[in-house]
């Protein structure tokens, strides 16, 4: 790494060696020497580009000389729990042989005493996300000293609706400290202008919403309603690799975890609903490789770096065109090989059309027809209370958030068989939901 880096220190360099770390990416290689310099920047390069490390060594240099640390020093806001619990697991590795230079961690769904129980035991680098740091922040919490601030994905923190947050959170930190935001995307959007100087250095990596991985091999397959889980649970029983399923609401999520951990699979899942302590120990077993079937919302398909994720399988449809390419950038990372699958209607092929129009080649698969488990599977369901309650709220949530998708020429409500979508869902028929389906609506 000594050729590529000679403007990283040697222990440092040392550390990363330890973490098998041995080339820098692109964007760290243009954005830590202009960082450790002092420079304000802001950092633009696709999702899985390395960075997190594109800051966390430059916080490294400033830090390490001092080797104890006991108050904050550099903050480090990510937009969601799941990304700063990963940004801080980094840091503790970084750290690790450095027991004065201590990583706190402040997420919504943990205790907030706990959370400043572990500030006084010292804290170096706090990582947060903006609600909870706000919280502390107005409950006293002083970040005077902070020497480097640090937003992360500052694209999806504006997405998610923390501009006012952010702002606030501003008025609590000194004038006089060194700013670094990154982003996917090529934006100079409001927290560029109020968080970063006027002389700011923009790094720029190649960075075009058009391009998947290289190692990435992209399908979709064309399905009626009522074979959509018979064709899911055919998938799920022969594939033995890592595997991330997305659905669009937290409560379809919940309901095929619950039901495929009955069926016998192992599987975890991950949405916003999930209390912090169970998130962090899926995150965990699924990263380890405790667990191969992850059911998850959209909160995973940003900025995560999860291990070896062979299979992509996208269930329910993206809201969006352009987040299929961040749902798919959870597996090929890094130069490894990796499978997506796209469920789809039959009229929703159209949608491929959008993906070719982003540059994004999707093939289509033919499938033998599955074996027909429907009737075993609306047996199980009718036979526990709790499991057909939720089966009821995930047709529900589904189709609500059909009723509102953007794309209404693809995504056509109307055009939805009732009665099979609902078998998709274990129940033997349409249930009796308080909800008005309209075309166009």
């Amino acid at each position: 790494m000594k050729k590529d880096s000679p403007f990283i220190s040697r222990s440092i360099r040392k550390q990363l060696k330890k973490m098998e770390i041995t080339k820098l990416t692109e964007i760290q290689q243009q954005a830590i020497p202009y960082a450790i310099k002092g420079r304000d920047l802001l950092g633009i390069a696709n999702t899985g580009s390395g960075k997190t490390l594109s800051f966390l060594i430059p916080a490294a240099e400033k830090l390490i000389p001092e080797k104890e640390v006991k108050i904050p020093k550099v903050l480090v806001i990510a937009p969601t729990r799941e990304l700063a619990m990963q940004t801080s697991r980094v840091s503790q590795k970084l750290f690790a042989e450095y027991p004065g230079i201590r990583t706190v961690l402040f997420v919504g769904g943990t205790k907030k005493a706990d959370e400043l129980e572990q500030m006084k035991k010292g804290c170096a680098i706090l990582v947060c996300t903006p609600g909870r740091l706000l919280d502390h922040l107005k409950s006293g919490l002083s970040l005077q000293k902070i020497e480097m601030a640090v937003l992360d994905e500052s694209d999806r923190i504006l997405d998610i609706g923390f501009e006012k947050d952010m702002s606030e959170i501003l008025t609590y930190l000194p004038k006089k400290r060194q700013t670094l935001m990154f982003s996917a995307t090529n934006t100079d959007n409001v927290l560029c202008r109020s968080w970063l100087s006027k002389r700011y250095k923009k790094v720029q990596v190649k960075i075009d919403d058009k391009i998947t991985a290289e190692g990435l091999k992209q399908s979709f397959v064309t399905c009626p309603e009522d074979k959509r889980f018979s064709l899911l649970f055919s998938f799920l029983k022969r594939t033995e690799e890592k595997v991330i399923v997305f659905f669009s609401t937290c409560a379809s999520v919940m309901f095929h975890g619950e039901l495929f951990s009955l069926l016998g699979f192992s599987a975890g899942v991950l949405h916003s609903g999930v209390k912090q302590d169970r998130r962090a120990k899926v995150f965990d077993e699924f990263c380890e490789g405790k667990i191969k079937i992850l059911f998850s919302t959209d909160v995973a398909a940003r900025g995560l770096d999860i291990p070896n994720v062979r299979w992509i399988v996208q269930y329910d449809p993206p809201t969006d065109p352009k987040e299929y390419i961040h749902r798919v950038g959870r597996t090929a990372r890094a130069g490894a090989h990796g499978e997506a699958l796209m469920f789809l209607l039959p009229h929703e092929r159209i949608f491929i059309q959008y993906l070719k129009h982003l540059g994004v080649e999707v093939d289509e698969l033919t499938f033998n027809e599955p074996k027909d488990i429907s009737e075993h599977f609306i047996k199980t369901i009718s036979s526990n209370y709790y499991l057909e309650r939720d089966a009821k709220d995930a047709l529900k949530g589904y189709l609500q958030a059909y009723a509102g998708h953007k794309l209404k020429k693809v995504f056509d409500a109307s055009k939805i068989e009732l009665n099979k979508i609902a078998k998709s869902f274990g129940l033997s028929s349409m249930p009796k939901i308080d909800l008005t389906i309209c075309a166009g609506k």
